[in-house]
């Protein structure tokens, strides 16, 4: 079934309102149609560059756009795989130290490149032994206090116990009660 995307509707409806498009560009509901259908209209592309709906197809597709690449670093869609292969982009390795898809194992595969251990602190694929276990590297503490660990198995183990919780009193099925308890941790 597909999702109602009802910004997109309601910027269809109402074209000519005094819309904020630095805000629009950010939001998760905007997707690359809704901005192929309004080409006219003052999309921010340093914002946009952040949206979790632009792939690297789309960037490629579309060089002409002014495309923030400090920004696009740190945008999910972007992996290391596409870093590695378009070494031409200029890559902001703060920006790319917090990508979700980097991984401690590709800063040590990569130790040449100039990844920020401010940023990396907050990155999610980081987990408590990857600093137990390199109190050499400059980790910053304070970025650090507002890591989830997602990734650590100890925080997984606590999320799956919460989905069977969650299963087991709501009787939700199993997809729904994994959103609902990553909403609970």
């Amino acid at each position: 079934m597909k999702r109602v995307n009802h910004l997109a509707i309601l910027l269809e409806l109402y074209p000519d309102e005094p819309w904020d498009y630095d805000w629009l560009s950010e939001n998760p509901n905007i997707t690359w149609e809704t901005v192929q259908n309004n080409r006219d209209k003052p999309w921010n592309y340093n914002w946009l560059s952040q949206n979790m709906d632009i792939t690297w197809e789309i960037v490629q597709n579309n060089r002409d756009r002014p495309w923030d690449y400090e920004r696009l670093s740190q945008n999910p869609n972007i992996t290391w795989e596409t870093v590695r292969d378009h070494p031409e982009i200029p890559w902001d390795y703060a920006w790319l130290s917090m990508n979700p898809n980097i991984t401690w194992e590709t800063v040590q595969n990569h130790p040449d490149r100039p990844w920020d251990y401010r940023d990396l602190s907050g990155n999610p694929n980081i987990t408590w032994e990857t600093v137990r276990d390199h109190p050499d590297k400059p980790w910053d503490f304070e970025w650090m206090s507002q890591n989830k660990f997602e990734h650590d198995a100890v925080v997984w183990r606590r999320k799956q116990a919460t989905h069977i919780k969650i299963r087991e009193k709501i009787r939700l099925p199993r997809d729904l009660a994994a959103v609902v308890a990553d909403y609970a941790i």
